[in-house]
């Protein structure tokens, strides 16, 4: 982020403007505050300098910001590009848009953790609108201390001859003239050249009903039977409009198919059909051949028109049926013959079932659809959305059996992705698509992503030598027409028509940076050809450590952080290594500023190839001579060499015994945990039931690392007269034993510049027994006036292994004291500000990673609303947990609470990640004779 003072001043200023200028990669936003110098720009030389191959756009973001009520307006020009061997019009190259803010909600799960950033509603910088747009475009007009910002797009035509270019970027007030400000930009155009072909296929799947139904108030239907018909003057700005969207994807790097206006058909005979072609191939033959776009360049992969919406499965018998199986190849064998005549083929393959949840039915409707093809003797391959082989092995409990070497494309979600199944289906011949999901899976094109989650998506697919990228959904929904704020699951383009385009969409910054992917993807690639491929091979694993199921930990939902940096910067510095890589720079003695360069490249690379450390949990046993904690230590090697280590605790807590250290060996970016045994001499308690400690992993290569835990511990004294179950805490006797405080989240969140794991707002939990139960009591602190959030029904709804959606408690035990990551014996209750209670053994997650079934607590539970606060009581009696439940001193414990206005999830114990494993509970020691 840069900055530079506007001299210039508008009527009625009464302060100054600032310019901020940074890269497209850069998360600038509303309120990001400026900084003088970075390596777009130069504050001090009023430069911007960027850098290119031929054939590559890059991308600059501008923002002013005023400390004036009323700053007026700034007018934004860039003139030609100039060199010493030519000319670049910037009419041809530049592309200027204003950045619009859309109102986002409805974050998923994972956001907060991986972003640390609140689900409230909030403004989104994301819509593109073009400069000239007849309204909601240029000019800017800067708000008081909050930036109103402009994307540049420059493109370096085909024909451009490498060297250094200048030109001028000018803003003026107003109508005034000199501007008020004139920046140099500074364009080298390296002599590289980004191949118009992509060799990575990004398969953007184009259904265009609701835009169409926006722009013109067309009725809604299935997508296969919308149609755009060539010869009907009434469909012209329908055709337009979808024309408009095929080529702004396709400008992006993006492989378009229309999922629309499939061609209609009649049986003829018993096995035989007649379809009409020419509507079909009038409208989508110029986008699969290129004559439809202005570099001519075809696509790489186009589904056959075929779903199992068309033909119709549920009018024909079924999908199981013999009448839909016959009338399925019959349709099929023409599609695939008619593409072979067009010349088509290698281009084709069969998409028949959208994505949906795994499960052994749909493993069982693939393998049918499979012989169905089989029989029609087309040579298309059958593209699926599974995973390349089974999860069983990644912890998923009953997931389906997967082997189908007959698949030819694989399209599933990342977090299925295993890579060493990807590479055995690859072998025999199969293509692999992923489609993004959600981090540390893969990146994602979530609105309110950072830029690096996108950016990292070509990144990820060279590492893992994937074959292309699914993209589900890239316009826009009926849902989201309906919507007052925008789901974060978003499309990457906006209807052109509130800004005066009727026939046109507008770009998201998510698919600009996608573009980006895309070209960081073409520069590996060159450097692979160009005789370096190991040195390709090596920048990607440095910049995309893992992801897919190398993500994973214990198991699909014990994931690590994501593999690839959060600082863009280290994306840009990999990025100009390989430009000038590619265009010799490095062959020839280096420069000062080369050899800079690369060391800078070495030493942010070391300093992200760490190991990340970490205390996973902290639990107590009984033994003969008291207690003792087993302390869950994890290192986290992110680098390609074997880190070796010892953990131990350099400054035990009073009371604790000194432990012998306990070795560490963490193979190349894979995780360790050990369990460093400690006796407890004495035990303290206090009024939150937490006791700080250090651990230290020590490594030769790595130095000392001082990682801080906890052990969560209280009491539960025992009662004659335990208090009454009523939702009124008055009558809870508190001691400094008995309470649990301080809890925190799951992750790190964002507060201001910094990071910490405290929520915003506080819970207390309380303890007891009496001889046949064992109460708890939860306050949950609320802010005056914002009441909970639950829905009047005995659901929860469940996203990873979190619940999520309404506010709740959650009592989660382990009587048995279990000290195994698995949590089939975790008693689970969940209580809604309802009053409602849910009881289970064995936590449910999805996907489901232990057995979970219904639980009979016979508990007693009552909940109070306050104004800034609500409370839970519950009594459960020991009979509930088996005859067992008392032959312990010491049961598993963690109170979590899931604040759904803000998405936070927290514990007492503390847990990282998730709080279903036993190892990551807290300890409740039973007070009783």
């Amino acid at each position: 982020m840069v900055a530079a003072w506007v001299g210039g001043c508008t009527t009625g200023e009464t302060g100054r403007v600032r310019v901020f200028a940074a890269s497209g990669g850069f998360d600038l936003a509303p309120d990001t505050p400026p900084v003088s110098e970075n390596a777009t720009y130069s504050a001090a030389q009023k430069r911007i300098t960027l850098e290119a191959a031929v054939n590559e756009t890059v991308s600059l973001q501008l923002a002013l910001r005023s400390e004036a009520l009323l700053p007026g307006a700034y007018d934004l020009r860039i003139t030609d590009f100039e060199s010493a061997g030519g000319t670049i019009r910037a009419a041809d190259a530049v592309t200027i848009y204003r950045v619009a803010d859309v109102r986002t909600a409805d974050f998923p799960a994972w956001y907060p953790a991986h972003t640390g950033r609140s689900i409230e509603p909030r403004d989104v910088p994301d819509l593109l609108i073009p400069w000239d747009a007849p309204r909601g475009g240029g000019p800017l007009r800067p708000g008081r201390d909050r930036n109103a910002l402009a994307w540049i797009d420059v493109f370096v035509p085909p024909t451009t001859e490498p060297g250094e270019y200048r030109a001028r970027l000018e803003l003026a007030a107003g109508s005034r003239r000199p501007p008020a400000e004139s920046l140099e930009l500074h364009l080298r155009v390296l002599p590289i050249v980004i191949p118009s072909e992509p060799t990575l296929a990004i398969i953007a799947r184009v259904d265009p009903r609701a835009l169409l139904t926006d722009h013109f108030g067309w009725p809604r239907a299935d997508a296969e039977q919308t149609l755009l018909l060539p010869d009907l003057a009434s469909h012209d700005s329908a055709r337009a409009l979808v024309g408009d969207i095929m080529s702004l994807l396709h400008e992006h790097r993006l492989n378009p198919v229309l999922w629309a206006s499939f061609p209609k058909f009649r049986a003829i005979g018993p096995r035989e059909l007649e379809i009409e072609w020419d509507a079909y191939d009038a409208l989508v033959g110029p986008w699969i051949n290129g004559e439809g776009y202005s570099d001519r360049v075809g696509s790489l992969a186009w589904p056959l028109p075929v779903s199992s919406r068309y033909p119709n499965a549920q009018r024909n018998g079924g999908f199981e049926s013999a009448q839909y199986a016959r009338l399925l190849a019959a349709y099929v064998r023409a599609c695939d013959a008619h593409f072979r005549e067009r010349g088509w083929s290698d281009k084709a393959f069969v998409r028949l079932l959208p994505p949906q949840p795994l499960s052994d039915v749909l493993v069982d409707r693939i393998e049918r659809a499979l012989g169905i093809l089989t029989q029609s003797e087309a040579a298309a391959p059958l593209a699926a959305h599974l995973p390349t082989g089974s999860l069983r092995a990644l912890g998923w409990r009953g997931a389906p059996n997967v082997d189908l070497p007959q698949l030819g494309v694989w399209i599933p979600p990342a977090q299925w992705l295993s890579p060493r199944n990807a590479r055995r289906v690859q072998a025999l011949g199969a293509r692999v698509w992923f489609q993004p999901d959600r981090p540390p899976y893969s990146g994602t094109l979530l609105r309110g992503a950072a830029s690096g989650d996108v950016m990292c998506l070509g990144w990820l697919a060279y590492r893992y030598r994937t074959d292309g990228i699914w993209l589900e959904n890239v316009c826009p929904s009926a849902d989201d027409a309906d919507r007052r704020e925008a789901s974060a699951s978003a499309p990457l383009v906006y209807s052109g028509r509130p800004y005066g385009l009727p026939n046109r969409v507008l770009p998201s910054i998510r698919l600009k940076r996608l573009r980006r992917a895309a070209q960081d993807y073409e520069l590996l690639r060159l450097l692979e050809r160009g005789g370096a491929p190991l040195l390709a091979e090596r920048t990607a694993r440095q910049v995309a450590r893992w992801g897919f199921t190398d993500a994973c930990g214990d198991d699909l939902l014990s994931v690590r952080a994501a593999g690839w940096p959060a600082n863009p910067e280290i994306l840009r510095q990999a990025r100009d290594l390989i430009r000038r890589e590619l265009a010799g720079e490095f062959s020839s003695p280096e420069t000062k500023a080369q050899a800079g360069g690369r060391a800078a490249w070495e030493q942010m690379m070391l300093r992200t190839a760490g190991v990340d450390a970490l205390v996973s949990g902290a639990r107590l046993e009984s033994t003969e001579s008291g207690l003792a904690a087993h302390i869950f230590l994890d290192a986290d090697n992110r680098s390609e060499s074997t880190v070796r280590g010892t953990w131990d605790l350099p400054n035990p807590p009073v009371g604790w015994s000194t432990p012998a250290p306990v070795e560490a060996v963490a193979a190349p970016l894979a995780r360790v945990t050990r369990d460093l045994r400690v006796n407890l001499e004495s035990t303290a308690f206090n009024i939150d039931g937490v006791y700080p400690f250090t651990a230290r992993f020590n490594s030769e290569a790595r130095g000392s690392i001082d990682v801080p835990g906890r052990l969560a511990v209280a009491t539960a004294p025992l009662l004659d007269a335990p208090p009454t179950i009523d939702g009124d805490l008055s009558d809870w006797i508190v001691g400094a034993g008995n309470a649990a405080g301080d809890f925190r989240l799951t992750y790190d969140r964002l507060d201001g510049a910094a990071r910490h794991n405290v929520p915003t707002l506080e819970t207390q939990a309380y303890f007891c027994m009496d001889r046949e139960r064992v109460y708890f009591a939860v306050r949950c602190q609320t802010r005056r006036g914002e009441r909970p959030i639950w829905s009047a029904d005995n659901r929860i709804a469940v996203a990873g292994a979190q619940p999520w959606g309404q506010d709740l408690v959650e009592i989660l035990l382990s009587p048995d004291n279990n000290l195994s990551p698995a949590a089939d014996d975790l008693y689970v209750l969940q209580v809604k500000p309802s009053g409602l209670l849910l009881a289970r053994r064995g936590a449910l997650t999805d996907p489901p990673m232990s057995r979970s079934e219904v639980w009979d607590a016979r508990a007693t539970v009552a909940v109070k609303l306050y104004a800034d606060a609500w409370t839970v009581e519950l009594a459960i009696p020991f009979a509930a947990f088996g005859p067992d439940a008392l032959a312990g001193r010491v049961w598993g414990l963690n109170i979590t609470r899931l604040d759904a206005h803000r998405g936070e999830y927290s514990s007492w114990s503390g847990a990282r990640g998730h709080c279903y494993a036993p190892r990551r509970l807290g300890n409740l020691l039973l007070l009783r004779p």
